[in-house]
């Protein structure tokens, strides 16, 4: 008979219980059987879906913060630049007012995607805006990159709320597979002991693919 086993995770036993319902069909005298079948892979296949949406989910979060993290870079890059044009020095970067807003080059900070690094950087250029002398700067840009970075931080947040449901997902679907192989497993002993014909039996449930032999050889 071709069991499943451990090993054999959701996309085998999937395969396994669509073979071995297709093969039942006919057999009117297995239909208890095809139907217990019928229901465990319809779990399976429900759960296997739910954890490939869970999984989209996230995949789609990442891209919302690489979209908000960008609107970040771009919001320091515009403050950097509008900073070096009120310093009257053809090296503004090195200006101990620029240095003392910005304490590392920005886009050396900005590198990395909502790390803690930038999350840092963010609120040191938020306090640097505050001072006294960054007071035109801080109109224009202070409020809308304190937006930008709650925007960020919500985003992380819902990406780490994702990825706990994916979890869960897949744990149900963890469940579903042992729950599958089960079914699949005891529907052969069953159908073995109804029909008394274990090559009919092992026919029915065998879902592992065979080189056909060369009708030229012997």
């Amino acid at each position: 008979m071709s069991k499943l086993f451990e090993g054999d995770h959701a996309p085998t036993t999937a395969q396994a219980l669509r073979i071995a319902l297709l093969r039942l069909g006919p057999h009117a005298a297995l239909a208890g059987i095809r139907e217990r079948l019928a229901t465990a892979h319809a779990t399976l296949d429900a759960a296997i879906k739910a954890v490939d949406d869970a999984d989209d989910a996230v995949t789609a979060q990442v891209m919302q913060i690489a979209y908000e993290d960008r609107a970040i870079d771009r919001r320091i890059a515009l403050i950097a630049r509008d900073k070096r044009a009120t310093l009257a020095t053809s090296q503004p970067d090195r200006h101990p007012s620029f240095r003392e807003l910005f304490p590392s080059a920005p886009s050396a900070a900005m590198r990395g995607i909502a790390d803690t690094q930038q999350a840092t950087y963010v609120v040191a250029v938020l306090e640097g805006l505050a001072r006294p002398e960054n007071a035109e700067l801080a109109g224009r840009h202070a409020e809308p990159l304190r937006e930008q970075q709650a925007k960020l931080a919500a985003a992380v947040a819902r990406r780490a709320e994702l990825e706990q449901q994916a979890t869960l997902k897949r744990h149900a679907l963890a469940r579903a597979v042992d729950a599958a192989r089960d079914a699949f497993n005891e529907g052969q002993l069953d159908a073995a002991s109804l029909t008394h014909d274990e090559s009919l039996v092992a026919s029915l449930f065998d879902f592992r693919p065979r080189r056909a032999r060369d009708p030229g050889t012997n």
